[in-house]
């Protein structure tokens, strides 16, 4: 008898033992982002003192569940201040958006088994901008199905704004360069027109210095004052002398109404010229110095009337 009242308060210590035994489990956030690392922590408590060599924990390898997976699990420690209680930590994370539930985990203590309490943990998405929420169509894979039209389509305003400011550099650095490559035009100024009767002048005033019916070359002479002075009644009055014989000339002037001395004395010089270049009429000294005279006369004459 007494054999069987040892063994009926042996079971019934034992069942003591056993309830004063408790384990449960809580998450640092029920709601977290996705990637965001979250800590499971699980808690073994006794009324009694503990041995961590009596404590098994069944934690899975690589996730606590389907799409949690696990990062870390830290030792088993003791509670502060107690020597009857142990925790250990559980870091997961989850890299798609939704609602994970968190099944019973398995702890055996002294040989007997305990299960914590299922848990809920929410996942969000990490993007913050209106476009990109509709990016993630979870499917097996994480496959993404927003494209590049899709982004271009929403932000087709900046698209917009940055090319017109680049065609704006371009414009204008297109035109910066043409206007340096492009040469200056350089506008010359129009050549001053000297006056024939300056020119004739001049001729008459060279021809004087050449000396020319003095060292025997008297056809010459009356030659060039010839053609000095057709080549001023050409210019001066627009009228062809070159090509015409004395007679022409003197006919051609006749229409400007000129006074008969200033008409004879052209004549008298073109005639002169004709018969030492034609006849080889040999004029003397004074007759070579009065048909340049004449000649120089005749032009400053004739531009004091038109």
């Amino acid at each position: 008898m007494r054999i069987i009242i040892g063994l009926f308060m042996l079971v019934l210590s034992a069942l003591s033992v056993q309830s004063q035994v408790s384990v449960s489990a809580h998450l640092s956030s029920d709601s977290v982002l996705v990637g965001e690392p979250c800590v499971y922590t699980l808690i073994v408590n006794s009324t009694e003192a503990l041995d961590s060599a009596n404590i098994e924990l069944n934690i899975p390898s690589d996730s606590i569940s389907p799409g949690l997976e696990i990062m870390k699990v830290s030792e088993l420690q003791l509670l502060a201040d107690q020597s009857h209680g142990f925790k250990t930590e559980i870091t997961i994370a989850a890299e798609e958006t939704g609602f994970f539930p968190i099944n019973p985990l398995n702890i055996s203590v002294n040989g007997q088994t305990y299960d914590t309490e299922p848990l809920l943990l929410g996942v969000h998405s990490t993007l913050t901008m209106a476009f990109l929420e509709n990016i993630r169509d979870y499917k097996e894979g994480n496959q993404i199905t927003y494209g590049v039209l899709d982004f271009i389509k929403d932000n087709w305003f900046w698209f917009v704004l940055g090319i017109a400011a680049i065609a704006g550099i371009v414009y204008l650095t297109l035109y910066l360069n043409s206007k340096k490559s492009k040469p200056k035009l350089v506008i010359e100024p129009e050549p001053v027109k000297i006056p024939a009767l300056e020119i004739a002048l001049e001729k008459f005033s060279e021809l004087e210095k050449k000396n020319l019916w003095q060292s025997g070359r008297t056809k010459e002479y009356h030659s060039e004052i010839s053609y000095i002075l057709r080549e001023y009644l050409e210019e001066e009055l627009s009228i062809s002398t070159l090509d015409k014989t004395s007679p022409e000339i003197i006919t051609s002037l006749q229409k400007f109404h000129f006074e008969k001395p200033l008409l004879k004395r052209i004549q008298v010089s073109l005639s002169l010229t004709d018969l030492v270049k034609f006849a080889k009429q040999k004029p003397n000294e004074q007759e070579n110095k009065q048909v340049l005279e004449d000649a120089k006369n005749a032009v400053v004459e004739i531009n004091k009337n038109v």
